[in-house]
């Protein structure tokens, strides 16, 4: 049930991403507001880059019981008809190393939701999350890779692995 409850929170939080518009007034976070690329091949085959993509670190954060010091998104907006999009989140991720993607229910760990034409796929709910390899962080830049297998809470699966890069 608590992987459900973090699917669909992941959900809307995606959907609220994508539908959102950057402001220049800034927000509550370490490094701001900025934009990267996002590819991704596989059972998806995509590259986002500039407005179409919003990276985000923000201290600290809080999840319903969940408590981290850190929480980078990065939303990839990949089309708007049908709706396709993802959302990589890394929390308490402060340094280069590989992290499993099985949740964000415990420090140092991350997620990936895929949204594709009003089905959310999610790395939480998959047999094999796969990982994601910070190479390069800094205050405010990011770099890395992921590979994946999402699924939907129907168990249908879409295997992913791209690379990401961007400042926020």
């Amino acid at each position: 049930m608590k992987k459900l409850s973090i699917l669909l929170l992941s959900g809307c939080m995606l959907i609220a991403f994508a539908s959102c518009k950057k402001s220049s007034s800034g927000s509550p976070s370490s490094g701001g507001n900025g934009t990267g690329t996002i590819t991704g091949s596989g059972g998806a085959t995509f590259s986002v880059s500039g407005n179409s993509t919003f990276f985000q670190k923000k201290l600290p954060n809080t999840t319903g019981n969940i408590t981290s010091d850190t929480l980078i998104s990065l939303l990839g907006t990949i089309s708007a008809s049908p709706v396709q999009a993802i959302n990589i989140q890394l929390y308490d991720v402060s340094s280069t190393g590989t992290y499993s993607l099985s949740g964000i229910t415990s420090p140092s760990s991350a997620a990936i939701v895929y949204n594709y034409n009003d089905s959310s796929y999610t790395s939480i709910l998959a047999v094999s999350p796969g990982t994601v390899t910070v190479t390069a962080i800094s205050a405010n830049s990011i770099t890395g890779t992921y590979s994946t297998t999402v699924s939907t809470v129907a168990h249908t699966n879409i295997s992913i692995s791209g690379t990401f890069t961007g400042n926020y």
